[in-house]
């Protein structure tokens, strides 16, 4: 069995408020406020897409708009560092 990856970086934004960084199919994510740093453990090597959202209410129910989204890949026992992530 292959040796499972990681993936950090962070983020940053102009207006502030949680954020959700997640990795798309996979339950890898976390909730997390702007300036702050994300790390995901035991990746599986693979392809990934990498997907930053802003939660909001509709008053109809909760609104995900997604402003991020990137492939990854991760290789066997490496450690990805996306860098710095900046949204609009």
């Amino acid at each position: 069995m292959e040796r499972p990856g990681s993936i950090t970086g962070s983020i940053t934004e102009a207006t502030g408020g949680p954020l959700l960084v997640y990795l798309a199919g996979m339950c890898h994510y976390e909730l997390i406020s702007t300036g702050r740093g994300f790390h995901f453990i035991t990746v599986p090597p693979g392809d990934y897409r990498l997907r930053l959202a802003r939660l909001s209410d509709s008053g109809r129910g909760a609104v995900i708009s997604i402003m991020h989204d990137r492939t990854i890949t991760v290789k066997p026992d490496e450690a990805v560092q996306v860098g710095e992530i900046n949204t609009p």
